[in-house]
């Protein structure tokens, strides 16, 4: 199984979106300095840091020209360990400054923008995997590719079939 980590300009933010800031009404120690802010950064940086977190880590992960992050499971067995490794290289950019903690207000839109180019999609006969619910998205932290599907899927005419959709998700 592919897990694009930035696929297209449209998913950008929902790819970025991967940190849960916190829970509500939880409040960090006095002691622990706050996150820096994310600079404006250029995603061409926050990808090349993403690839080599990723690849010290000991996973296999490719970058095509336009910097997208690709790791390739075929037997999906490393899942779990990419999802953690992931995970702590985001939190990684994070404490760098590359990337923004998402919200869980931030997570919810989202989760709704995602939901509804999901049913778009699968509405006009696209061989999607089955959605998330918003608990699943949440634990997942935004960790979720809304074009998975059980065969290849063509992303330009997902585009077409959905534009106000995809366009709401880059909007996100």
């Amino acid at each position: 199984m592919s897990h694009p980590l930035h696929s297209s300009a449209p998913l950008r933010a929902l790819a970025a979106l991967i940190l849960l800031a916190g829970t509500a009404g939880c409040s960090a120690p006095a002691e622990t300095p706050p996150e820096p802010a994310a600079a404006r950064v250029d995603d061409a940086v926050v990808n090349q840091a993403r690839f080599e977190c990723l690849a010290g880590k000991g996973f296999a992960v490719t970058q095509d020209a336009t910097g997208t992050v690709s790791f390739v499971d075929p037997e999906d067995q490393q899942y779990a360990d990419f999802q953690k490794a992931e995970k702590e290289c985001t939190q990684q950019l994070v404490q760098a400054g590359l990337v923004s903690a998402a919200t869980e207000q931030d997570l919810k839109g989202v989760y709704e923008s995602a939901s509804a180019l999901h049913s778009c999609l699968t509405g006009r006969g696209f061989p999607l995997t089955r959605w998330l619910t918003w608990e699943e998205f949440k634990d997942a932290e935004g960790r979720f590719n809304v074009l998975d599907a059980s065969q290849p899927l063509d992303e330009g005419a997902a585009q077409a079939a959905c534009p106000a959709e995809f366009s709401a998700l880059g909007a996100s």
